[in-house]
């Protein structure tokens, strides 16, 4: 090797040395540095002489648990009432050293399902066949308003179809009659860019976001409708029940999907004191609602033919006893329809968090949401001045928030 190229490799090595040491310098050296070492079990950083900690960079993620309150439809005569369900919120971001990130957060509450349901007892239903005649003639003997001891000889069939037979719990022939008052299925999903204000000389910090926001809320209705009647149509009631011949099931079925995007401003304020971090957020937004509706009338009309059920069957080979539908009248009707309406609203959320190692915390907090006017919900279709207010607590574990 020519002596060119030893001086060469030597400068080479000495200038790559003088970068690595200089490099490791600003690892060791400098006190703003932030490496992802993944010790998320730390013990948690806290001053015993003041001040406070500097706000986390990297990336973070926070779980929680919701157990919150939503408002009826205005057109329940309940409306003032809210019922709870259950959901789940997920939120994970990063935050570089410049204090500027991104953040997702995805929102879901299945429910609630609120109903009220009224069981209705529908007209009793057998197909009693004699084929005993030792019984048919003994009914016979007797006389004819008599005559339906025949039948106890007899063979009594399975009605066909199944859904014609005894509850299995009830043990008689029932139609659940339900009415819905609260159904529903929310799903939120944002994209926010966030920027971190220089800290206060209390140690808080302020975090101004805007960004992206999707909101998929779905409305259910559901309203049962049962009556009875005579062969000649007239409304049975209670004193008139063994003149039924006809029964008529109607069950009307909603389905509005609200699909809103938009955007939205926001801000979080945080504060880390010791162990404790406390937090609030509050955002506006303003979506465009494209709506879908959908509804659905299912109705069935019941005959039921009741000759020979009075008795007067006696001898020879007997009688037949019956009260099966003879007529079964099946119809639907299916409406659709779409809308679009403005949306506005806001959200606000105030929490405590506990620092139980370095980077994981356990919090705990209140939320409240307000989807206002714009929202379609319940079943009448023209009415699009609805709006969806949800409250209630949260709790989960936040890494590195």
């Amino acid at each position: 090797m020519s002596i060119s190229r030893i001086t060469s490799f030597l400068i080479a090595a000495t200038f790559s040395l003088s970068l690595a040491s200089n490099a490791l310098g600003q690892w060791f050296q400098d006190p703003t540095y932030v490496g992802p070492d993944l010790q998320f079990f730390a013990p948690a950083d806290v001053y015993e002489y003041g001040g406070e900690p500097r706000a986390n960079t990297g990336w973070f993620g926070t779980y929680d648990r919701l157990y919150w309150w939503m408002n009826r439809p205005f057109q329940e005569t309940t409306h003032t009432r809210m019922d709870a369900t259950w959901g789940n919120r997920y939120n994970l971001g990063f935050m570089n050293e410049d204090d500027h990130g991104w953040f997702m957060t995805i929102t879901h509450v299945d429910g609630p399902h609120a109903f009220n349901t009224l069981a209705q007892e529908r007209i009793d239903q057998a197909v009693i066949q004699n084929n005993n005649q030792q019984g048919g003639g003994q009914g016979g003997g007797q006389g004819g308003g008599q005559g339906g001891q025949g039948g106890q000889g007899g063979q009594q069939f399975p009605i066909f179809p199944s859904t014609g037979r005894n509850d299995p719990e009830t043990q008689e022939r029932i139609f659940y009659q339900r009415d819905s008052l609260n159904e529903a299925d929310m799903m939120s999903v944002e994209l926010n860019k966030s920027f971190r204000l220089a800290p206060f000389h209390n140690g808080g910090y302020l975090e101004p976001f805007l960004g992206a926001r999707y909101i998929r809320y779905v409305d259910f209705t559901e309203q049962g409708s049962y009556a009875r009647f005579d062969d000649q149509g007239v409304p049975i009631d209670i004193t008139t029940l063994d003149q039924a011949r006809v029964e008529d099931i109607s069950v009307a079925t909603t389905e509005t999907i609200n699909n809103m995007v938009g955007g939205q401003l926001g801000v979080r304020y945080f504060r880390q004191r010791n162990l404790w971090r406390t937090s609030a957020e509050m955002r506006v937004f303003a979506l465009q609602n494209f709506a879908d509706y959908s509804r659905q009338v299912d109705s069935v009309i019941t005959l039921f033919d009741q000759a020979g059920a009075q008795g007067g069957g006696g001898g020879g080979g007997g009688g037949q006893q019956s009260n099966a539908p003879s007529v079964n009248q099946y119809s639907r009707t299916i409406t659709f329809g779409h809308g679009a309406e403005f949306v506005y609203g806001m959200e606000a959320r105030a929490e405590a968090a506990y620092q139980i190692t370095r980077d994981i915390a356990l919090n705990f907090g209140f939320s409240f949401m307000d989807i206002g006017k714009g929202v379609l919900r319940g079943q009448d279709f023209t009415q699009r001045g609805e709006d969806v207010v949800m409250a209630g607590i949260n709790f989960g574990v936040t890494v590195n928030r």
